[in-house]
């Protein structure tokens, strides 16, 4: 049976919005539910020298940044939760 499709247009559009507003370069997503990854997606650039995009697979240096960010970007948690996968 194949997978479901789901639209997640309106969760990329959103994280579009706040990487813009929060002045972020890049920044991938990683959705997965059963052990499938669902969706995977870069957004902006990971190289802002290069204007290099990011990948679904680029690897970020985040430090003690994670709590902060987490916080900053439920909005965006609370949207892909709501899709139903």
């Amino acid at each position: 049976m194949p997978d479901k499709i789901v639209d997640v247009e309106p969760v990329a559009a959103l994280v579009r919005s706040r990487l813009k507003a929060d002045h972020i370069p890049g920044l991938s997503v990683a959705v997965v539910n059963d052990r499938q990854a669902r969706w995977l997606a870069g957004f902006g650039a990971c190289d802002l020298a290069s204007r290099t995009p990011a990948q679904p697979c680029t690897p970020y240096l985040w430090f003690s940044m994670t709590n902060t960010t987490r916080y900053r970007y439920d909005t965006i948690l609370e949207a892909i939760a709501k899709l139903h996968w």
